[in-house]
């Protein structure tokens, strides 16, 4: 019997935690080869002079040689990054770099305030191929459906032949870069956090390979968000230039870590079968090693995420908790647990 509630309590977690996720389907219907934009803008009105065109991507209203130059971006096979739930599903995009200017293609959320106030995760895999000196953004957040208030852009910075520096910027490009460099022809997993206010203003962070069982402490790069641009997020935006190459995809929109990376599929759903090696002594959680836990209660909301070097204390409320720890090793064991 208690088999059966607890099996039924995690059921209730996995579809909570399903809950937070807001979009991954940004691919879906299309073939390898096929032209990315189904439809394009004739400015950046949002009115219905422009009605939006939502759930697709578009090619962006805002007119100039910096933005709809070149040809209509294709879709190619997926990308692959071990560990990520969307790795090696769908398609990716393939960012031809141009003879000169650029293109901005953008996908339509929403013509109002649905993804306001709050914060946000948007994860992707992103394999460069080339990129010059000239530091460039390709990817964002956009306050506009037509593509117009494009922030918290992940910028790319050439360094020589073989390497490059990512970095976050605001209505430019990147502030800070990540001094980790990075190596073209690699494919990497980009998460980039957002917080925004509701009146334009917030604060956004770059991950680059973060570990995707807990939400890191420590970020590759970070950039404020100012002016008014960005009160809600209306779309989400990459860009074809003429100062690099790459092949974006794998996107997932969340509102939470766990969400993003998949831990709703990873997580809570895969408590079913309980390890050893994981216990409780009042509010400490013991662990046979080294590692990271993610701690949810049994209505399936995370509640403690943190490293441990084999014991946690924590200040969790009495009560039985679902533990999942990942050891140094990258075994994965499941636990439920009792909080005194």
């Amino acid at each position: 019997m208690k088999k059966l509630f607890l099996l039924s309590m995690v059921c209730v977690a996995a579809m909570t935690l399903n809950a937070q996720l807001i979009k991954n389907d940004f691919l879906v219907g299309y073939t390898v080869n096929g032209n990315l934009e189904k439809g394009a803008y004739t400015s950046t009105n949002q009115d219905a002079t422009t009605p939006i065109m939502i759930n697709q991507w578009n090619l962006a209203g805002k007119t100039g040689a910096n933005d709809q130059s070149g040809a209509n971006p294709t879709v190619v096979a997926p990308l692959y990054y071990t560990g990520y739930v969307e790795s090696g599903k769908d398609f990716a995009i393939d960012l031809l770099k141009l003879a000169t200017g650029g293109r901005t293609s953008i996908y339509s959320l929403a013509s109002d305030n649905t993804y306001g106030a709050g914060t946000y995760y948007l994860a992707y895999m992103v394999n460069l191929t080339t990129a010059t000196t000239t530091a460039t953004d390709f990817v964002s957040y956009d306050g506009n459906y037509t593509g117009n208030a494009q922030r918290s852009r992940l910028t790319v910075k050439g360094i020589d032949a073989t390497t490059f520096q990512l970095g976050m910027g605001d209505a430019g490009v990147a502030t800070t870069f990540g001094s980790t460099l990075l190596n073209f022809g690699q494919t990497y997993l980009v998460v980039v956090k957002l917080t925004i206010a509701g009146d334009g203003t917030g604060t956004c962070w770059l991950f680059i390979n973060p570990d995707i069982s807990i939400e890191p402490s420590t970020y590759f790069a970070t950039s404020t968000i100012t002016g008014t641009a960005l009160k809600s997020i209306r779309g989400l935006v990459i860009r074809q230039r003429s100062t690099l190459a790459a092949q974006v995809g794998g996107f997932r929109l969340a509102s939470s870590w766990s969400s993003v990376l998949g831990l709703s599929n990873t997580g809570v759903q895969q408590i079913n079968n309980f390890s050893t090696g994981i216990s409780c002594v009042e509010k400490t959680i013991v662990t046979s090693e080294s590692g990271s836990l993610i701690v949810y209660n049994l209505a399936g909301k995370e509640v403690l995420s943190s490293k441990t070097e084999g014991k946690l204390v924590t200040s969790l409320p009495k009560g039985l908790y679902l533990v999942r720890f990942v050891g140094v090793d990258g075994n994965v064991k499941s636990a439920k647990v009792q909080i005194n």
